[in-house]
């Protein structure tokens, strides 16, 4: 569970954790079952540990929690080679990252969970970094202005590889004003401010210029 006392953007870095894990599961790429957790004043009262019951006496309310993924999931190797296997998932995964400029999927803090053929995506209190004001741009689908990618988890690894983005740029153009009026149910008010909106109209204005944006995708890992 991520506490809100414990993110440095608060209410807005729980809106990114939950707009992020929801649109990866839309554009097929595993993330864990989201839920939006109430912490009571009760179970603050009941933490004996000092430092984690402020920390949770200073998230009473609502917070993002995520299922836990037990059973040989491990934090992918910064070295680690990617396999065939995985290829297609990992260019996928570098595609979503570049769509919602996430700088934080890198070399270092890799935010990703590997078992076998499967590939797990988490943490994305970074995502949406043009609400930071990091890597601002007035046209989000070109990419000249996000130098993070070069220090991707998966930049190295794919960089000339001749990459497949037939799957991912179908899975872009098939979200509908239905996820985001699904979305804006869930999403509790609290978090919402105007970046929900301004979420929304990013990835709307990408969709608009989807074949520049991946034909960026394509330049940067030629």
């Amino acid at each position: 569970m991520k506490l809100k006392s414990n993110l440095e953007t608060g209410n807005a870095g729980l809106l990114r954790e939950t707009v992020g894990n929801l649109l990866a599961n839309e554009l097929g790429i595993d993330a864990p079952e989201p839920a939006i957790v109430e912490i009571p004043i009760e179970l603050a009262d009941g933490v004996a540990d000092p430092r984690v019951a402020q920390a949770v006496q200073q998230s009473i309310g609502l917070n993002f929690g995520s299922k836990n993924l037990s059973g040989g999931y491990y934090a992918w190797p910064d070295e680690k080679t990617v396999p065939t296997s995985l290829k297609q998932l990992a260019t996928d995964i570098f595609v979503f990252d570049a769509l919602i400029q996430n700088p934080d999927r890198r070399r270092g803090k890799p935010n990703l969970l590997w078992k076998s053929d499967a590939l797990v995506v988490i943490d994305h209190e970074m995502a949406f970094s043009f609400l930071l004001a990091l890597f601002p741009s007035k046209q989000p689908w070109l990419l000249a202005e996000q130098p993070y990618l070069d220090n991707h988890i998966f930049f190295h690894h794919l960089r000339g590889t001749g990459v497949d983005l037939s799957r991912v740029t179908g899975a872009i153009e098939a979200v509908t004003s239905m996820f985001w009026d699904e979305l804006d149910e869930v999403v509790p008010n609290e978090w919402k401010g105007t970046e929900l909106t301004r979420i929304r109209n990013h990835i709307e204005s990408v969709q608009q210029h989807l074949e520049e944006f991946m034909n960026d995708v394509r330049r940067i890992l030629r």
